[in-house]
């Protein structure tokens, strides 16, 4: 067994053993193990930083794409995509020529 497991049966022997059944626990005893299971964590890996950054990467451009499609529905559109004004066709062909 690991040294976590050997703590871990250790501390619910003890808890289970107490002595007063209805026992509360003090004011802040949930915010101080939190912390000191932060401060102890375990190492972080490699693959779990480009999980993170992974999902952080697809949330922040599935924002943009939102934004962008929002930018997209509020332009005005053109009258026509088929005909082009004749300034632009004349304009081209004299360019061509």
């Amino acid at each position: 067994m690991s040294t976590f497991d050997v703590r871990w049966q250790a501390l619910v022997h003890r808890a289970r053993s107490s002595p007063e059944p209805g026992a509360t626990a003090p004011w802040g005893f949930a915010s101080r193990v939190v912390a000191r299971a932060a401060q102890v964590g375990e190492e972080i890996r490699l693959e779990d930083l480009w999980l993170r950054r992974a999902r952080q990467s697809v949330s922040f451009m599935a924002a943009i794409a939102v934004v962008l499609g929002a930018l997209e529905l509020r332009s005005p559109r053109p009258a026509s995509l088929a005909a082009p004004a004749v300034e632009n066709a004349v304009s081209q062909v004299m360019w061509h020529l």
